[in-house]
């Protein structure tokens, strides 16, 4: 708990010192796919994610970050089950909820009036929330769920996105990021963004 009481003081931080700057505070929402690895056998990868970013420019060209991702995956499906007798169908759930979040530095490693390359990478925390169904009897079949996982994780997140600016103040664009969280597999995140410059 202090880790994560850490990580959201230095956040609040960070937006304070931008708000006070001119035209070099970002702030952007972002959403998009998701691909979560290691899951159960048959179980499908796919998944969604929304997010949020707070960039202050140090330079023209370096500018320092943090971000939040929530990360969500739901898959309901009827799986045959072999009991002592029979074979019965059964309702699963799979559910899985990432909140993860972060402070780093970036670069624009091309800044034009219109366009932007950018990379970034931060280091924070992660909480993940994991519900997987497993038998607990056999006999006759009784399905329930696995504890939740609550206990905050390491995480790092590294990001090569693009910007168009729609005017001085708005711009979208797409980006490519990758979270590492400790315990857990890296997972993949494709999203587009909605970016507003102060």
């Amino acid at each position: 708990m202090r880790l994560t009481r850490l990580f959201f003081v230095i956040i609040l931080i960070c937006t304070a010192l931008s708000v006070d700057a001119q035209r070099r505070f970002q702030f952007s929402v972002m959403g998009g796919y998701e691909y979560f690895s290691r899951l159960s056998p048959g179980v499908r990868p796919s998944g969604g994610g929304i997010g949020a970013e707070f960039k202050y420019y140090l330079s023209d060209q370096f500018y320092s970050l943090a971000n939040f991702h929530m990360g969500f995956y739901d898959q309901r499906e009827m799986r045959m089950v072999e009991g002592s007798e029979s074979q019965d169908k059964y309702l699963f759930d799979w559910t899985m909820r990432e909140f993860n979040g972060g402070v780093g530095l970036g670069v624009d490693l091309l800044s034009t009036f219109r366009h932007i390359i950018f990379f970034q990478s931060t280091c924070g925390v992660s909480q993940v929330n994991i519900e997987e169904p497993f038998f607990d009897t056999y006999d006759p079949p009784t399905v329930k769920l696995k504890d939740a996982d609550l206990k905050p994780r390491m995480a790092a997140s590294v990001t090569l996105g693009y910007a168009h600016r729609v005017t001085d103040i708005v711009s979208f664009g797409f980006d490519y990021t990758g979270w590492w969280i400790s315990g857990v597999k890296f997972r993949h995140t494709g999203n587009v963004r909605l970016g507003f410059a102060f």
